[in-house]
């Protein structure tokens, strides 16, 4: 919903319209760093024993987000009606229609390219990440403190690409499917020297860096490109109904990645995520 509503404020297969879905996914990264340095300064002052602690914490937070997103609500609205803001135009507003937005993605060949791009690395993403705390226990055998230090700063390395990596790549003017390219490239090569730098807790860093600079310019772009191919009438439904594909693939994620950990080592998740970023291709 978020991403259809940046879609309707700004300009179709525009720079605009990227370095916004690069904000957004910055505000995600910036979580991902807080979020556990949170709950390590839990850990450290109350112990593991106070999980109820942790929980409460996670539950006052999302009221915020609540709270942020009644204000910003009312905010835009005023926005709007002052003329501030200008809005996609809708003459009516009227329940989701899936058969149109099916429809429209099995008839645009774009549509259906980047929806299953989005899948491949979704599935790859979610993959590494299941087993992600294994591969850091098993692999490197670091404690709690480090994977909460290491997790933390993939966030903010991704936050700052966001905010300050997306708007300069854009300005240098490549083709959208150029950058999509190359920004697979850079993933599949950051992928592979993290399992070669991961002899420690800074070589993994680094080798995620590299990873992660590729994804923090594919993301927005894929997000940007996606709400401009997927008509304005149907944009929400069509992003509501690729989100619940990604959902459901993910399910097999978590299972995957066990039985690969369990039989190839604590590594296997991410090698076999490699392969399936060469699918992108």
């Amino acid at each position: 919903i978020a991403k259809a509503c940046l879609a309707d404020l700004t300009p179709a297969f525009s720079q605009r319209r990227t370095a916004w879905m690069a904000r957004f996914y910055a505000g995600l990264g910036a979580g991902i760093y807080i979020g556990p340095q949170v709950a390590r300064r839990l850990t450290q002052w109350y112990g593991f024993g106070y999980w109820e602690l942790t929980a409460l914490t996670a539950a006052s937070f999302s009221l915020v987000v609540l709270l942020g997103m009644l204000v910003a609500g009312v905010m835009s609205r005023g926005a709007l009606q002052s003329g501030a803001l200008e809005a996609t135009p809708v003459e009516t507003v009227e329940a989701p229609d899936y058969r149109k937005a099916f429809g429209v993605l099995l008839q645009s060949m774009a549509l259906r390219q980047l929806f299953l791009l989005r899948l491949l690395w979704s599935f790859q993403f979610n993959i590494c990440t299941s087993t992600l705390g294994v591969m850091l226990k098993q692999g490197l055998g670091l404690g709690p403190d480090d994977m909460a230090w290491l997790v933390s700063y993939m966030g903010l390395t991704f936050a700052l690409f966001q905010a300050f990596l997306v708007p300069f790549v854009m300005a240098l003017g490549f083709s959208s499917v150029t950058l999509l390219f190359a920004s697979k490239v850079i993933e599949v090569a950051g992928r592979m020297l993290t399992i070669y730098l991961a002899t420690s807790k800074e070589g993994l860093l680094a080798g995620y860096v590299v990873y992660l600079a590729g994804t923090a310019v594919s993301v927005p772009l894929w997000a940007a490109l996606a709400a401009s191919y997927a008509p304005a009438e149907v944009r929400s439904t069509v992003l509501g109904i690729s989100k619940s594909l990604e959902c459901g693939v993910d399910i097999l994620c978590p299972t995957l990645a066990g039985w690969l950990t369990q039989s190839y080592g604590p590594f296997a998740p991410m090698t076999c995520s490699i392969y399936i970023l060469l699918l992108c291709f």
